[in-house]
């Protein structure tokens, strides 16, 4: 048995429970008492009244005759008033069992708190108590009042069927109070659950004893035994929640002795030496002193500046064998490493907003930094005056931010600004030899700001990033030359044309990436805008630079020729250079040279020739249907809008609210990153190595991969995919049946080439070490699901080369297909890309759903070659 301890004063010592030592025989029964014990009934008359809700007023009237009748049988007159809300239990002199009204009083209560009557009716057996535990008083908070209520409910009542069970009795939580029904033992240990649990003590630890417990009392040789060894012993952890402080003061040695006195100015300056130097002298020596820590500042400055220039060290693996050192340096090497380090600015055009948005701020400093340097009757370097008047109407027309970075010239502008005008300004302002004035230091301090703002500085890396984008529009949407850099793309129009060194800067980067008809093309665009009706516009330096580039990338394409009929006009200037180039390329024409320079052809011609218009005929489009789906939901219908029949490939519209696609924008923008690919390279053997979560340029944007199981409000948008598609869209920590949300922005000329979205991975098995481990035994890539979470004004469409299909981008729709047949085989048919972004800027939402989970949700296929069953429309 269980003993208790005595926790009086003497704390050593035990005190037994004389009633527990009682030895009652197994089914024995307390006698009750029976109508010929007590013929005469009572002799005084007892009653007991109990008000009643208004909400059980039916239900009592409903079942009072049935407690009329049980209450009759026991000479117990019962009434029911309804005007009062009342009931009322009198005994009468026949009632021969004077306990029996308090056991009809007991009824009475039961039913007043909605115990129903074919529990209640049990409290007159004479084995059968109820005991009414208020709990209302317990809690103060009402909060931790719901809570712990709850706790002792647990999750679909399990934690009350559970104590219902081990006590034999019938519990209902309601309201500030809870009933409990049954022997009297069971009630006991009702009532010590429920005030643990109403004090903070989970149910759960004296259900565990009780459990014990029973166990034990089956045991006959253990019944008279002390049970504590068997019975576990829960202890509180209450970590204290007080603030530690974050330097704890440690005393010091006690001393009897005084601290020392501190020494005076004087004695300070009789110690150096300088209390003997003459005044000139003291002034000097300042003088010398401040610009020492001057040029220490400037110092520390311009180091903390060269850092975001710095390649991180890179982790390699020791090598086994003892390897040469050389001297050479891999420049190959070197330039990755400087790319790792760059802030992507070009790869996301939210970005790029940021970046608009810090450069205001700069242009108001620099204008302080001129007013500064003028008021002390000081020189301002020509350069920086042309810049800030330059900039001022450069600023003054951009009316809205997010309109301006929409188009790709503007955002040419804006990062060249950065790269290499603002790098000019503050080459002058912050030179070596330079003296730091107070001006030059406040304007510092705020580019010191913008840069821990911005992350990185921009430089090159991001230059060349725009350069490609400008280079891949013009291709790819075979824009006029001549308009677009003067900043006219189709109907949309730059706030200022490219200026020469933008145009030059591209036709470099043309050159460094080996595109010589690029090149070229860009040259020849900006040389006929030099020329005027009467010769030149421009300087003669800038033309001759741009002659010279001209004629020499016409030679690069092989016709020297081409470049002499540049240069000829320039040779009466007698300049030496031009004389040289053209004798070179002289030596190097010959006469079969062609007239026309013929363009290189394109390594996709249908995904650019999508990427401008629809290539499917009138004919087939006229078959393409729109219809609604139908749901689990009936009220519930997808429009759907079919764009391809053979793969299905289908648009459904109206999936995703705005209120949605701005929590998503706001959550990404927080944790976007470069945007990666896995590539395959075939060695010279024809070894086929991957290479997984590479950067390049086949993809241009920037992703954030967002978990469901975070951010619980998004369950929304994948019970919606699940609805329409009727595949299991969940997300779970292992073997997910779909992958994380991947939201992606699409920066300056931002695309995807042709691509597949199937990884050819097999269910249960690990292919990719790069994949986390909620879908790295997940299979396949089975599906495909694309929110377009915004209206792009020109390009950014979807489009699958192999089937001639393509989808525009539109705003709260998304896209959906099947990457694997019904047989599990992949479906090359869906190779599909996402075009460059002309104008405006692109965010979508990717869903892939895999093949876990997705057994009894999509048929298999009889044949390999088996095709979906879709609806009919």
């Amino acid at each position: 048995m269980d003993f208790p301890v005595n926790k009086g004063k003497q704390k050593g010592k035990k005190t037994v429970n004389q009633e527990e030592l009682l030895e009652v025989p197994d089914g024995w029964k307390e006698p009750g008492i029976s109508k010929e014990q007590n013929p005469h009934g009572v002799v005084s008359e007892s009653s007991f009244a109990t008000l009643f809700p208004k909400y059980r007023e039916n239900y009592i009237n409903e079942c009072w005759p049935l407690v009329k009748k049980t209450l009759g049988d026991h000479n117990i007159k019962a009434e029911l008033d309804l005007v009062e809300g009342s009931m009322t239990v009198r005994t009468t002199k026949k009632t021969w069992d004077p306990y029996i009204i308090i056991k009809a009083r007991d009824l009475l209560k039961l039913l007043a708190r909605s115990v129903p009557y074919e529990q209640a009716v049990r409290v007159l057996e004479d084995d059968t108590a109820c005991d009414i535990i208020k709990i209302g008083s317990l809690t103060r908070n009402k909060e931790r009042f719901v809570k712990r209520r709850q706790r002792l409910i647990g999750p679909n009542g399990s934690t009350l069927k559970a104590i219902e069970i081990l006590t034999d009795c019938y519990i209902l939580v309601q309201g500030n109070t809870v009933s409990a029904l049954g022997p009297y033992k069971g009630l006991r240990e009702v009532r010590k659950i429920v005030e643990d649990t109403m004090k903070n003590i989970h149910p759960i630890y004296n259900i565990k004893t009780l459990m014990i417990k029973k166990e034990l009392a089956k045991d006959p040789e253990l019944r008279n035994e002390n049970w504590e060894r068997f019975i576990p012993k829960f202890k509180s952890k209450n970590i204290s929640k007080r603030k530690q402080p974050k330097k704890k003061r440690v005393k010091k040695p006690y001393t009897p002795f005084p601290p020392p006195q501190p020494e005076s100015k004087v004695d300070k300056e009789l110690a150096s030496g300088e209390y003997f130097l003459k005044p000139h002298q003291k002034k000097a020596k300042i003088q010398q002193e401040k610009k020492e820590k001057q040029l220490k500042a400037v110092q520390k400055s311009q180091e903390k500046r060269a850092k975001a220039f710095v390649a991180p060290k890179e982790d390699t693996a020791p090598p086994k064998k003892k390897q040469k050192v050389s001297d050479d340096v891999n420049v190959d090497e070197l330039k990755k490493k400087i790319k790792k380090s760059q802030c992507d600015f070009f790869s996301a055009l939210y970005k790029l907003q940021d970046l608009l948005r810090e450069e205001e701020k700069l242009q108001l400093d620099l204008s302080r930094y001129i007013s500064s340097v003028q008021e002390y009757e000081q020189d301002v370097p020509l350069e920086i005056l042309r810049f800030s008047e330059s900039l001022k109407i450069k600023r003054k027309t951009i009316n809205d931010g997010s309109a301006y970075i929409e188009h790709p010239v503007n955002d040419f502008h804006l990062l060249y600004r950065f790269v290499v005008e603002w790098q000019s300004v503050f080459d002058i302002i912050f030179c070596k030899d330079c003296e730091e004035t107070e001006a030059a230091k406040d304007f510092n301090f705020t580019v010191q700001l913008v840069s821990k703002r911005l992350g990185l500085w921009p430089s090159s890396y991001d230059l060349d990033g725009a350069s490609s984008a400008l280079l891949r529009l013009w291709k790819v949407y075979k824009l006029d030359l001549n308009e677009f850099i003067n900043g006219i793309v189709q109907t949309y129009t730059a706030d200022q044309p490219m200026s020469d060194d933008e145009v030059l800067t591209v036709a470099k980067f043309a050159d460094s990436v080996k595109d010589d008809y690029s090149e070229m093309r860009w040259l020849k665009a900006l040389y006929k805008r030099l020329q005027t009706q009467d010769g030149f516009s421009h300087s003669q330096t800038t033309v001759i630079r741009v002659a010279r580039s001209l004629a020499a990338s016409f030679y690069k394409l092989g016709f020297p020729k081409k470049g002499i009929f540049i240069l000829e006009p320039f040779q009466s200037l007698e300049n030496r250079d031009i004389n040289s180039d053209v004798a070179f390329y002289l030596s190097n024409a010959t006469s079969d040279e062609n007239e026309t320079i013929p363009e290189p052809a394109t390594e996709d011609a249908m995904y650019e020739a999508l990427c401008r218009e629809e290539q499917k005929s009138l004919h087939e489009l006229a078959k393409l249907r729109c219809f609604l789906r139908d749901t689990v939901i009936p009220y519930y219908k997808a429009k759907e809008e079919v764009v391809n029949y053979e793969p299905r490939i289908a648009i459904f519209h109206d999936v995703i609210s705005p209120t949605s696609i701005e929590h998503l924008k706001s959550i990404a923008s927080k944790g976007l990153t470069r945007s990666t690919v896995f590539l395959e390279n075939t060695g010279p053997n024809g070894q086929v190595t991957i290479t997984y979560g590479k950067q390049d340029n086949i993809r241009v944007s920037q992703t954030c991969w967002i978990r469901t199981d975070e951010y619980p409000e998004l369950l929304r948008l994948e019970n919606r995919i699940q609805l329409i598609t009727g595949l299991s869209a969940e997300y779970k920590p292992v073997r997910s049946h779909s992958e994380k949300f991947q939201v992606v922005n699409y920066g300056v000329g931002g695309m995807y080439t042709a691509h597949h979205d199937y990884t050819e991975y097999k269910r249960g098995i690990i292919s990719n070490p790069m994949d986390s481990e909620d879908i790295s035994t997940s299979g396949d890539r089975m599906a495909t699901w694309m929110f377009y979470m915004n209206d792009v004004k020109a390009g950014g469409a979807t489009v699958f080369p192999e089937v001639r299909t393509r989808i525009p981008v539109a705003k709260g729709g998304a896209a959906f297909w099947f990457n694997l047949r019904p047989s599990g085989a992949t479906d090359p048919r869906t190779l599909h890309g996402g075009c460059p972004v002309l104008v405006g800027s692109k965010w979508v939402t990717n869903k892939w759903i895999r093949e876990e989970g997705q057994m009894d949700r999509r048929l298999c296929g009889l044949t390999e070659d088996a095709v979906e069953d879709f609806p009919k429309i």
